[in-house]
């Protein structure tokens, strides 16, 4: 996370911390990230990250239409999400960009197919999909416990509408073996920029061809200054 450990959006299914006044960054936060981030907001906030040298540019849709504003921040929204992935993938020849959904909500597999259709029409090449889990009490409840048969399911699916690559498993989260799964695709015509350790630690970046592998969340920097 950027700017401290707490966050300003309150979407029912994350425990990260949340509050509505954030204490001021800090002054060692580098000033290129604090630039970026007042900028945010807008699609030329997207513009201006995907020129970094990003290798993948990630932002998640989390459920399906029906489902957005009971999981999400009021904020947030499944025509927002999809403008901000379209507008990635049109600013940048050759972008990657990649997307996850959390099941478990209640979701119909038609809606998820839908959804499904949705990021392919935009050209999203790499797709997660995990168990939702209920962090505490507070947090939405878990509606279904999705088989491990279901998951292979999805990612067959997945793959047949066009998505180059796709995570699917219970415990799989949206920077699932990030540096490996995300790139194995283009491993062939693509550097390889990213070393992963085992999957409890860290990855590990190759000092001669340093990677960046964003997951970007629009926040509204109004309510944060």
């Amino acid at each position: 996370m950027l700017l401290g450990d707490t966050c300003n959006w309150d979407c029912r299914f994350c425990v990260v911390k949340t509050s509505r006044k954030l204490a001021p960054p800090n002054p060692m936060e580098p000033e290129n990230t604090a630039q970026a981030i007042a900028s945010w907001g807008d699609l030329k906030a997207v513009d201006t990250l995907v020129h970094l040298g990003l290798d993948v540019f990630s932002h998640n849709i989390e459920t399906v239409k029906r489902l957005q504003r009971i999981v999400r921040d009021p904020r947030a929204g499944y025509e927002q999400s999809m403008s901000v992935l379209r507008h990635a993938k049109l600013s940048k020849e050759g972008m990657i960009t990649k997307s996850s959904i959390m099941l478990g909500f209640g979701e119909t597999d038609d809606e998820l197919k839908e959804a499904l259709a949705d990021l392919r029409a935009i050209d999203v090449d790499i797709l997660t999909l995990g168990q939702y889990l209920q962090p505490t009490p507070l947090h939405l409840t878990v509606k279904e416990y999705v088989r491990p048969e279901k998951f292979a399911f999805w990612k067959e699916y997945g793959k047949s509408t066009g998505f180059h690559y796709v995570a699917s498993r219970p415990l799989v989260r949206s920077s699932y073996r990030a540096g490996s799964s995300s790139l194995r695709p283009w491993s062939k015509k693509r550097p390889a920029r990213l070393l992963l350790r085992p999957i409890d630690r860290s990855p590990v970046f190759d000092s001669k061809l340093p990677c960046l592998i964003l997951d970007v969340y629009l926040c509204l920097l109004s309510d944060m200054r």
